[in-house]
């Protein structure tokens, strides 16, 4: 949790800071000092720019001005490239394992995912290129909590916490672009338990399609579509019930007409009324 009052830069006055506990209340104590003595030098020195109020809008991904720079500060010399062959069965971390380094998605697909005792998975997220993963946990200094595993050949930028750390410290606006993201992770964690804990199963498996087939988590008129679509047993693993019942669901979205499947892809038809679903 973050400190009572930590200070931001306002978006009337950039040369004020003020109180922004939307910004700010999915980061970490690492962070938050980051944050602001990158913000205080950037003051000093007389080089903050206004930002527009979208830009910073936890709901308003498409908008934000710093998108991107998270993709730079990772093709500079400091991350390495990895990658990552499925059939050899690779984990790119585990329970357990020290966070040293943080990663972008390149290309392919990663699934997060921790195990039961008796081999259950439980998929907490799914990433495609351009996601950064592996982050929440180099800023609280505790050991990997979750597996990371490719879903396909893959490829992996790599780079050392402290090394994101220094990027953070010396550039303001990557430091406001990461706790956008802080905050988008947030989001999508609250979401998910209140799927689990007030949606039946249908509506939890028509907010995942949705969900799937909206990049960055916002609509996208020309691509109502996931493809690849994750397996039955991978959507039955994130949304909590038999693959079965996975099946026989999406067989009743086709009958209503409310999405076409065609092998791995699915195609949502009446947006609306998936959308009503999950309302």
């Amino acid at each position: 949790m973050c400190r009572p009052g930590f200070i931001r830069v306002s978006l009337q006055d950039p040369k004020k800071l003020k109180a922004h506990p939307a910004i700010m209340r999915g980061c970490t104590f690492a962070l938050e000092v980051l944050v602001l003595n990158a913000l205080r030098r950037s003051r000093k020195e007389g080089k903050m720019k206004t930002l527009r109020q979208e830009s910073v809008h936890p709901n308003d991904a498409s908008e934000c001005r710093f998108t991107g720079l998270l993709k730079e500060c990772f093709s500079n010399g400091d991350a390495r490239i990895l990658t990552i062959k499925k059939r050899r069965l690779m984990h790119i971390y585990a329970p357990g394992d020290s966070p040293d380094h943080i990663y972008l998605l390149r290309s392919g697909r990663v699934k997060v995912f921790n195990c039961a005792e008796n081999g259950k998975e439980v998929i907490l997220a799914f990433h495609r290129p351009g996601d950064l993963f592996g982050a929440v946990e180099a800023f609280d200094g505790g050991s990997r909590e979750a597996f990371a595993e490719a879903m396909e050949d893959s490829m992996v930028a790599a780079m050392h916490r402290k090394d994101f750390l220094c990027s953070l410290a010396e550039q303001p606006y990557l430091a406001l672009e990461f706790s956008h993201l802080l905050v988008r992770h947030l989001r999508s964690v609250q979401s998910r338990v209140r799927d689990l804990v007030l949606r039946n199963v249908s509506s939890r498996l028509a907010h995942l399609i949705v969900n799937l087939s909206e990049p960055n988590g916002l609509p996208d008129r020309h691509r109502p579509h996931v493809d690849p679509a994750p397996t039955h047993q991978e959507m039955a693993n994130i949304v909590g019930c038999a693959r079965e019942t996975v099946s026989l669901i999406l067989g009743e979205f086709r009958e209503q007409g409310l999405i076409r499947t065609q092998g791995r892809s699915i195609t949502i038809l009446n947006r609306a009324a998936v959308s009503q679903m999950i309302a």
